[in-house]
């Protein structure tokens, strides 16, 4: 190389040459550096996803917050964020304006904007809910690929597995039971039960705990509120915990299992999951049986629920947090599901 540069550059021009192609060469090398340390962390694994029913902040992220005072206040802020309910049936998305609570005057509302304030307060929460338990759906299939591959599993998505069996109360290794359970729930079921159950949102128990759905208080956990005929009913700190714990209750609950055979063929059969077909699978949910699950039919049909089955969140949208001026003083003070 001295050879090369000396027929072409004085001794002297080689001398100032060669700093240069030093510092050169370390530009070069510090790039090539950060290029591989950029790759690697592009390529690092986010979190393995948790269960709605587990997590215990799913707003934390949210930076957009506002308070409203009653329901005209809050059919304000809807407004302001252009949440309508027929843009949602026409495009199918959902803005994801996510309410805490429920405001305590919603009974005070004309009959049609009560019940179109409630649907969009109860909506966006259960199709985070669903979310959530799809991207951990993904995850389980993603394993069960893998291990039909004879590809091992991490440790931690050997552990995260196992904790998912766990959860279930199922064999570890029963893909096909797990995948039963982990499923999501037809957005028009839950919103006609959550209709049924809370009166439109404007029972006490939904305004004082956020129990839309009737579940009774099981065990020592949980906080609770009392009916006058001495029922405990499960409350919770949000919309969004009483829709995971609901969820929850018919993918795990042995009273269940008829839906999640139902469920489990529609999808083999790769057939629509939506609210009318899974009806059936509620007999058990009250003592009227039969004529509870017409009468859950019927509010699917009357409100063109069914409509719902298919809306997903908007992505293109800043998430946007409300919740009543209550909410403040109240506080979560109920205790989250620990894994069994």
């Amino acid at each position: 190389m001295n050879c090369f540069f000396q027929r072409w550059l004085p001794a002297s021009g080689i001398s100032r040459l060669v700093p240069r192609i030093t510092l050169a060469a370390t530009v070069i090398l510090t790039l090539l550096i950060c290029n591989v340390a950029a790759f690697a962390e592009s390529t690092e694994q986010p979190p393995l996803p948790e269960l709605p029913i587990y997590l215990t902040e799913p707003f934390s992220n949210i930076t957009d917050r506002q308070t409203y005072s009653d329901a005209t206040q809050l059919q304000k802020l809807l407004a302001k964020y252009d949440y309508k309910l027929t843009s949602v049936q026409q495009t199918g998305k959902v803005p994801p304006v996510f309410s805490i609570d429920v405001p305590l005057n919603l009974e005070s509302l004309p009959t049609q904007q009560k019940t179109n304030t409630f649907i969009r307060l109860l909506l966006p929460n259960v199709l985070k809910v669903n979310d959530a338990i799809e991207n951990t759906r993904a995850e389980i299939l993603r394993m069960q690929t893998k291990s039909a591959n004879n590809e091992p599993l991490s440790a931690e998505e050997s552990d995260w597995l196992a904790a998912q069996y766990k959860i279930g109360g199922i064999a570890d290794g029963n893909f096909t039971e797990l995948l039963a359970q982990v499923d999501s729930i037809p957005v028009a079921m839950v919103l006609a039960q959550g209709i049924e159950e809370s009166g439109w949102g404007t029972s006490y128990f939904a305004i004082q705990g956020n129990a839309f759905f009737g579940q009774h208080r099981s065990g020592e956990e949980g906080k609770y509120l009392t009916s006058k005929s001495g029922v405990k009913v499960a409350a919770f700190r949000s919309i969004y915990h009483s829709v995971a714990s609901y969820v929850h209750n018919l993918n795990t609950n042995a009273a269940y299992a008829g839906l999640r055979e139902m469920r489990a063929e529609l999808r083999q059969d790769e057939k629509p999951v939506t609210g009318s077909k899974m009806l059936e699978g509620l007999i058990d949910y009250s003592s009227s049986g039969e004529s509870y699950v017409k009468n859950l039919q019927s509010i699917i049909n009357y409100h063109k629920l069914d409509a719902y089955d298919a809306a997903r969140l908007s992505s293109s949208q800043q998430q946007v947090l409300l919740s009543s001026s209550r909410s403040a003083t109240k506080g979560p003070n109920e205790q989250m599901p620990t894994r069994r």
